[in-house]
């Protein structure tokens, strides 16, 4: 029973990290003039409309987003700013 327990916690964490993680790309993104074209977490697609899309592709988390003018630097820090 404690393991189960355990392991709830721990996914309960490990998702919600994961949440502020792609968060952190996907505010980034929107504060340097993009938009988000898409965000999914587990298989679950959070934008642009909640559903289930399996998770294919070998991704736990991604976003994407288009920037109407794009620069690498800006690149670079929507990049970086997923980790903080």
């Amino acid at each position: 029973m404690r393991s189960a327990f355990i392991l709830i916690i721990g996914a309960i964490v490990v998702f919600s990290a994961l949440i502020i993680h792609e968060f952190g790309h996907a505010l980034t993104a929107l504060i340097l003039g993009g938009e988000i074209t898409s965000m999914r977490l587990w298989g679950i697609s959070l934008y642009p409309r909640l559903s289930y899309t399996g998770l294919s592709g070998g991704y736990i988390g991604y976003t994407n987003w288009a920037m109407p003018t794009f620069t690498p630097i800006k690149n670079a820090i929507i990049l970086m700013m997923g980790s903080g």
